[in-house]
């Protein structure tokens, strides 16, 4: 569901979009702050290496000392307020701004990015970075999660939200502080040509205030740019602010009476906030689903989780944990007692990674997971999805006894 933002979040809000249409100026870095890897030469994907490393590619390239600028402070994790977006132009051919926005106190911001290298020389870098334009020390809790650079456009995105949802589940964060007129690149990577970068970043303000984001296409990645909006009439493809972040499903699944459960993920259309064009797939949004699965029948049943796209071919992201209840409680009540917030999704066992890793096509029945679902007892399965870039939506998730 949609959360309502309150007054301050607006009044936030508002200084967000402003700096969202204005231009870049950041201070020059000093040296030996970053490095950066270039790509090889004539060095291709490989599909195979990233599905074997999915969890691992947060650590390469190594785009500066974070531990340095980590503050010692654990904060709890707050839930998402607005999600912010950046697919426009998709194809990024010249140097710019592509994305600039502010973080408001103790009101997460996720943000995700999708973009695809247009300059056939590879002269071109993907910088997202952090300043500090306050005169107080600032401290950002960061969850986040990167794909790419990948010629397989379905990879780039299902790599950076395996990464991403992986995390959020887990409550993994790690805090950055910066100090009064500080800038922190948190990535810095080239843009082959053809090729895709997928990312995602939640930011969470602790302390200080006015502290922006900005994602920049680069010619030198030691620049300190100046620039203006990155901007094509001819893209339809989404950049903006957006206000839902997390959608909440519950559902409860009575065996052996019910044939199957099914939720569609993707299938919202989102007003932007901004004037740019609507979110269409909610590509950035987490769906937590929730299913109390009664087996009234006298033997254990087999259960499948399915995933069906519809919109066209998808990739799937998908976390999985089931727990037996040792108490069936009756279906309004435990309706009525679900929270929507994610916090209440860290509260079980482990995680099972069912992802869909390879693209199906349209209508395809796809089975990712399975779980026992005990004579005469409840079972509670918790779900966790995130549509991602180069996927159609929708997509649907059913659960049916095998």
């Amino acid at each position: 569901m949609i959360k309502k933002l309150d007054l301050v979040l607006l009044l936030a809000l508002m200084g967000c979009l402003l700096a969202l249409a204005d231009v870049v100026k950041s201070e020059p870095k000093a040296d030996g702050q970053f490095e950066f890897v270039r790509p090889k030469k004539n060095e291709a994907s490989s599909n195979e290496t990233q599905q074997a490393n999915l969890l691992e590619r947060a650590d390469e390239p190594v785009r500066l000392n974070l531990e340095e600028s980590t503050a010692s402070i654990i904060y709890p994790l707050l839930e998402a307020q607005l999600l912010a977006f950046s697919d426009h132009p998709e194809k990024v051919d010249r140097r710019g701004l592509l994305f600039r926005g502010g973080l408001i106190p103790f009101k997460p911001v996720r943000f995700q990015y999708y973009h695809q290298g247009g300059r056939v020389d590879n002269d071109l870098w993907l910088r997202l970075e952090l300043k500090n334009l306050g005169t107080k020390k600032a401290v950002v809790q960061l969850i986040e999660g990167r794909g790419g650079p990948d010629s397989d456009y379905f990879q780039a995105g299902h790599v950076n939200n395996l990464q991403f949802l992986s995390r959020v589940a887990h409550g993994e964060s790690r805090n950055l502080m910066l100090e009064p007129g500080e800038s922190l690149t948190l990535f810095c990577q080239n843009m082959p040509y053809d090729e895709v970068l997928s990312g995602s970043a939640q930011f969470t303000l602790y302390e200080g205030s006015n502290v922006g984001f900005s994602l920049l296409s680069l010619q030198d990645p030691e620049e300190s740019p100046s620039f203006n909006l990155l901007t094509k009439a001819s893209d339809v493809h989404a950049r903006g602010i957006y206000a839902c972040t997390d959608q909440f499903v519950n559902r409860i699944f009575n065996l052996p009476e019910d044939k199957d459960v099914q939720v569609a993920i993707g299938a919202v259309r989102q007003p932007n906030v901004y004037q740019e064009p609507e979110l269409k797939g909610d590509y950035g949004v987490i769906y937590a689903m929730r299913f109390l699965v009664n087996n009234n029948s006298e033997e254990d049943k087999t259960v499948h989780v399915i995933a069906n796209p519809r919109g066209g071919k998808a990739t799937v992201t998908a976390l999985l944990q089931t727990e037996v209840l040792e108490e069936s409680p009756p279906p309004f009540t435990w309706l009525n007692a679900q929270v929507p917030a994610l916090e209440s999704f860290r509260n079980g066992g482990a995680w099972q990674d069912c992802s869909l890793h390879r693209e199906s096509e349209a209508f395809q029945e796809n089975v990712i997971g399975q779980f026992c679902a005990p004579a005469q007892k409840s079972t509670l399965v918790r779900l966790l999805t995130i549509p991602e870039g180069a996927s159609n939506y929708p997509v649907r998730f059913i659960l049916r006894a095998k």
